[in-house]
């Protein structure tokens, strides 16, 4: 491959992403391309000078461990912009969380002010975006953090980014169920970054033994970042299937996975219809007016939480595991309210020990 034949690959590469060096050298050798990073450097420069076009050029950032990352960027204003886009901009600014418009506030901002200079730049047509005191988000179970909490997620991120290894000291706490048979430190290949009921989470495999593993970011208290890369092509998709085998993100009590069927009330089961729980779910209308839920997934303390909001709305066909840890929850819970002793924490749906 000669120099214009690298130019246009890497061209085409940065068209889809952002690069590293690294990044290039290993695309290159899979297409069985051995080249060193220096003349990869040569070659960057070389993109910028004399093969991008008149509206594009390359951003260059560093971060961990002074590692550059290349993003080809576009200066053509002449995308054009209608109302509804400004809407879409509004609204998705609406659902943020707190954790984004205040501890990231300065960075937001500066996306909000491209776009206001975007719509000042239109000439025929001007769009009035609706005041941010207009604008109300409850911000309904989100989880509050610090602001030493940037460095955590900035690092968990790069990590991601750059299919580097990160080695997890000790864990606080515990959002997921992380197992009881866990020896830290640990080593963890991080595969996503996840969202989930307010909260931001980190998904991966262990190293040791290869089991999945969800961790709540603000419950990691001791971490250190590493060199050491993973291959993460293939193991994308698996930490993506297992997740599913899952209701939310909580590990499930066993290594099976279930027919769950519930039957909802009427208004209930209409209202619940129109939402995402699962991706196997399925939900009929049955001729009495109710609504029968179905989907096949693990058992695990969200799901049997999940149930529970639905009060007397709902009733547990099957499987029998599940209606009987209900039934067991159900009877702690009037316990707890006959009693005057003081609440101890349990958690009888702790993943089993291997």
């Amino acid at each position: 491959m000669n120099q214009l034949e690298r130019l246009h690959f890497i061209y085409q590469l940065l068209e889809i992403e952002p690069q590293t060096v690294q990044g290039i050298c290993k695309e290159l050798a899979n297409k069985g391309v051995a080249t060193a990073s220096r003349q990869i450097y040569n070659d960057l420069v070389q993109l910028e000078k004399n093969y991008l076009r008149k509206n594009q050029k390359l951003h260059i950032t560093t971060g961990q461990h002074n590692q550059k990352t290349y993003r080809l960027v576009y200066t053509d204003t002449t995308i054009s912009v209608t109302g509804f886009d400004v809407n879409s901009y509004q609204l998705s600014r609406l659902s943020m969380t707190t954790y984004i418009t205040e501890g990231r506030g300065e960075s937001i901002n500066k996306f909000r002010d491209i776009v206001a200079k975007k719509i000042m730049h239109l000439s025929k047509t001007k769009y009035s975006t609706l005041p941010l005191e207009q604008n109300f988000n409850s911000h309904f179970f989100e989880r509050k953090y610090t602001a030493a909490f940037n460095t955590v997620s900035e690092d968990v991120i790069w990590s991601i980014a750059n299919n580097k290894i990160i080695e997890i000291v000790n864990i606080y706490g515990d959002a997921t169920n992380v197992m009881t048979d866990i020896s830290y430190p640990f080593k963890l290949k991080p595969l996503l970054l996840v969202y989930h009921n307010g909260a931001y989470y980190m998904a991966g495999f262990i190293v040791k033994n290869n089991s999945f593993i969800t961790i709540d970011l603000s419950k990691i208290t001791a971490y250190n970042l590493t060199n050491q890369t993973f291959s993460h092509k293939k193991a994308v998709p698996l930490a993506k299937a297992e997740l599913q085998k899952r209701f939310g993100l909580t590990a499930n009590i066993d290594n099976k996975t279930y027919d769950i069927e519930l039957e909802f009330s009427s208004i209930t089961g209409e209202f619940l219809s129109h939402y995402n729980w699962h991706a196997t779910q399925s939900i009929t209308q049955l001729k009495n007016g109710n609504y029968r839920m179905k989907m096949h997934c693990g058992i695990n303390r969200e799901l049997v939480g999940w149930i529970f909001r639905w009060m007397s709305n709902v009733k547990i066909i099957g499987p029998k595991k599940l209606k009987d840890l209900y039934l067991e929850q159900l009877a702690i819970i009037n316990q707890n309210h006959s009693s005057n002793q003081p609440l101890m924490y349990s958690n009888i749906f702790k993943p089993l020990e291997k």
